[in-house]
């Protein structure tokens, strides 16, 4: 990755957060000139600036010295075995802690509302489960992990949910 392309993002990500070069530069305690020179290319933040950049631009550390770009994790495989394992957990949640209880009714509602789905209901219905593990999937994929294309032949049945995955393998 070169500094250019660095600057280039941290250009665009300051600008997404509507702060000018002297709004970043004093929430870094740096001058605005060292922002210019960053998004310019002309020099990379210094290597103890970079959490604290990352955390004002709600971003990773990783993303930005790479551009923006997604890393990809080579060593990081998803197994759809796991994926489909911690649905099973989710619903012996409600075996073991009760329907009614305060930690079941919490995870279920914290899904709820942060999928805006009633994860109850999709746990029920095949397809529904198969669209919520390909939407995992895709999670995974999103952020650098890796899957073995078999993996997808044999465990998603529904050829619009292979082909909505295999977008974000390529």
């Amino acid at each position: 990755m070169d500094n250019r392309t660095i600057g280039n993002y941290i250009h665009f990500l300051r600008k997404q957060k509507g702060l000018s070069q002297k709004d970043m530069a004093e929430k870094l305690n740096i001058s605005f000139q060292a922002i210019s020179k960053w998004e310019t290319g002309e020099t990379l933040p210094d290597i103890t600036m970079l959490l604290y950049l990352a955390d004002l631009l709600d971003t990773t550390t990783d993303k930005l010295l790479s551009g923006g770009n997604i890393l990809m994790r080579k060593s990081k495989k998803i197994h759809i075995s796991d994926i489909k394992e911690g649905f099973s957990a989710l619903d012996n949640l409600k075996v073991f802690f009760g329907e009614n209880s305060t930690f079941y009714r919490g995870a279920i509602e914290g899904i709820n509302s942060k999928m805006n789905i009633d994860v109850e209901e999709y746990l029920k219905d095949e397809y529904a489960r198969e669209v919520m593990l390909s939407e995992a999937i895709i999670q995974y994929l999103m952020n650098g992990y890796i899957i073995d294309q078999d993996q997808i032949n044999n465990e998603i049945k529904s050829e619009h949910m292979r082909n909505m995955i295999r977008k974000y393998i390529n």
